[in-house]
């Protein structure tokens, strides 16, 4: 013990007395369906707390290494709600004697991540911190969009439907947005675009060489590509964003490969027509001469039938016959 500094000693004494002094609570997961969550921050403290008992709150996100501050408040006994806008996040804090309660607005599923709550005594002194062990919260997506993996088209026609649901609730004057998206989501390659609420029933879109027609329900759109070729053939994303009212929301599905098939080559009606009649005068004018031909024949044969005379045999008059009387004939006896 001699050895040990006392500077180290003291050191070592001092985190003692604040690991003890000041201590925190979070719950361990946390869960956002609609882009907001409340995260209570408990702390605990060994010290006396006044009116002017200064303390800040400070949410980090990530490895606590990283310092990677959500949002930061100062308060006392006296404040009662508290705002920031900073960081890219949107956090309202309710401060009471023992726990602080952190919303926060504006989720995304790209926030699901570890939350720490940092604590601090800043005023008067001694001063005094302590980190808690981490919120896991978890953001579940407002709005989802599914498709089908694969659509066909045979006649450069082709019925793509874009379906989502929401945890939101609308109202007639919620409007959405709805855009088809072609090839690399990156690429923002859009095919068309339309923006609706409750009350539309159909949309039309010309832009960007294709033609789009829309019809939109509450839980999904019916996207009809028209007048497609075999170049079209490729990857199409649903995007579905949620624009009016605040919050937004958006979200694209996993996309829909479109295989446009070539079309097959079409003959002209009227040269089948022709054809047709053609090939039908040729049957009925072989059948025409046939059947002249059968009754020349058959009338040729009647006139030489009844040009030739006709035989009447008669048998010789003495030729010995059933019919004729027999003559007498010697037996060798006398008379």
């Amino acid at each position: 013990m001699r050895n040990i500094p006392l500077a180290t000693l003291w050191i070592i004494f001092i985190s003692a007395v604040d690991s003890s002094a000041l201590t925190v609570f979070q719950s361990p997961v946390a869960f956002s369906q609609d882009g907001v969550v409340s995260l209570i921050c408990n702390y605990n403290y060994s010290f006396n707390v006044t009116f002017r008992t200064e303390f800040r709150a400070t949410l980090l996100k990530g490895q606590i290494s990283n310092n990677n501050i959500v949002c930061s408040f100062t308060y006392n006994a006296s404040v009662q709600e508290l705002t920031s806008r900073s960081h890219g996040f949107h956090c309202h804090g309710r401060p009471t004697s023992h726990n602080i309660s952190i919303s926060l607005i504006n989720l995304s599923t790209n926030d699901t991540d570890m939350y720490f709550c940092k604590i601090e005594k800043m005023y008067p002194a001694p001063y005094y911190n302590f980190t808690g062990s981490g919120t896991y919260i978890h953001v579940l997506a407002a709005l989802t969009v599914f498709q089908s993996p694969v659509a066909f088209s045979q006649d450069g026609v082709v019925s793509l439907m874009c379906n989502y649901s929401y945890s939101f609730n609308i109202t007639f004057r919620t409007e959405f947005r709805a855009t088809l998206l072609k090839g690399q989501i990156s690429n923002n390659n859009i095919v068309c675009s339309f923006t609706y609420n409750a009350s539309v029933q159909e949309l039309t879109s010309r832009s960007h060489g294709f033609h789009c027609h829309g019809r939109p329900t509450s839980h999904n759109i019916s996207i009809s590509l028209i007048n497609l070729s075999t170049n079209d053939t490729d990857m199409y994303f649903c995007k579905i964003e949620k624009i009016y009212p605040t919050p937004y929301y958006n979200f694209t599905g996993s996309g829909t490969y479109i295989h446009v098939l070539a079309e097959k080559p079409c003959v002209d009606f009227w040269w089948i027509i022709i054809a047709a009649s053609i090939a039908a005068f040729f049957v009925l004018y072989s059948l025409i001469i046939t059947v002249g031909y059968v009754i020349c024949i058959y009338e040729k044969m009647q006139k030489q039938n009844a040009a030739s005379p006709s035989l009447d045999i008669k048998p010789p008059a003495d030729s010995n016959s059933e019919y004729m009387p027999m003559k007498a004939v010697w037996n060798g006896a006398p008379h």
